[in-house]
């Protein structure tokens, strides 16, 4: 699994488009008249003391674990190698704490999550990280983790080539961002933080070439990704300060392969939102 910005090997985890429609009633719901979103009303519930620790290192082993091994492509069985090593002192810290206190209801999936995880470095191969029954326990533990510790989500709708749903304010805490890919092209969401020096919209910075835009955005992990008809959700961590949103893939992308177009952003595709 590449972890790097814009690239199509990203694994996707999807839910059929049916399910994706009934998500986007609450999207659209909340749009005002303008066309603009309001501030995202959080859900967050206040986390009884006894699961207070399990909540802060449940949420870091599910972003760990979503964002996978950064391994490209076309790697030699050494970076294989390397990257899982790299992947496994990522996730062993939280995954030992989680394994030391956690609630029944996510007992039998972290026991999946950590013996796949585990037999990933062993064995020096991805495979286990991609199999129906890993892929399935960690979206119960995200699900689990998210109604727990009181997440508050925020969905976004993607078309060609617009978001609709991302709100203009967004609390100061981990939240679930869940993409609904309503289009018929594949899309993604790269959330990026704002340099506090730079007052230029977002949708003007990320048109720039990236060794631009690389000096001013900074790139935050676990970005949602899927195929048309298809939905992705991922636990995302974010402080204070200004950030965008943008899909990177090219236009004319299919779910085999990259397009020959300009970034899905360049043609409108973005978002911008304050964390407080």
């Amino acid at each position: 699994m590449s972890r790097g910005t814009g690239s199509r090997a990203w694994s996707r985890r999807g839910v059929p488009l049916p399910f994706a429609l009934i998500l986007l009633v609450g999207t659209v719901a909340g749009c005002t008249a303008s066309g603009s979103q309001p501030a995202a009303q959080s859900t967050a519930t206040t986390v009884p003391p006894e699961l207070a620790k399990f909540c802060g290192e449940a949420i870091d082993l599910v972003q760990v674990l979503q964002d996978g091994p950064d391994i490209g492509s076309e790697a030699t069985p050494e970076a294989v190698a390397t990257g899982l090593q790299e992947f496994q002192a990522r996730f062993e810290p939280p995954l030992v704490a989680v394994e030391g206190d956690m609630p029944d209801l996510v007992r039998q999936d972290v026991g999946t999550l950590g013996r796949q995880a585990r037999f990933a470095v062993a064995m020096t191969t991805e495979a286990p990280l991609e199999t129906p029954e890993y892929e399935s326990a960690l979206d119960r533990t995200r699900i689990n983790v998210a109604e727990q510790c009181g997440l508050t989500e925020v969905r976004v709708a993607a078309t060609e080539f617009t978001y609709d749903g991302m709100p203009t304010e967004v609390p100061a805490r981990p939240i679930v961002l869940t993409l609904i890919a309503l289009g018929a092209e594949p899309h993604d969401i790269n959330v990026f933080r704002i340099d506090e020096d730079d007052r230029r919209p977002f949708k003007e910075l990320i048109t720039l070439p990236e060794a631009q835009w690389g000096l001013v955005l900074t790139s935050v992990d676990s970005r949602p990704n899927a195929d048309p008809g298809d939905t992705d959700t991922r636990i995302v961590k974010l402080t204070p300060g200004r950030y965008g949103i943008a899909c990177l893939i090219p236009q004319g992308s299919t779910s085999a392969q990259d397009g020959t177009g300009p970034s899905h952003a360049s043609l409108g595709e973005t978002a911008e939102f304050t964390v407080r």
